[in-house]
């Protein structure tokens, strides 16, 4: 992720409530919120090994609840 100075100052950081995902998500609506464009590099190649993360399921619901706040 590659966010200007400028814009985390008027979105502020990532939440800290979630935990151990959806935090992105939730920048990403909020920069959408303050008329700010989110942009997605297609044609970059990222590998990412999804839900590897020890607990990373263990959360679902609660982060999915703050983000639906």
């Amino acid at each position: 992720m590659l966010v200007k100075k400028d814009t985390l100052i008027k979105i502020d950081l990532l939440d800290e409530g979630f935990i151990n995902g959806y935090e992105d998500v939730d920048f990403c609506f909020r920069a959408n919120s303050k008329g700010l464009k989110v942009f997605l590099a297609h044609k970059s190649k990222v590998y990412y090994y999804e839900s590897i993360s020890k607990g990373w399921n263990d959360y679902s619901v609660l982060n999915q609840n703050l983000l639906d706040k």
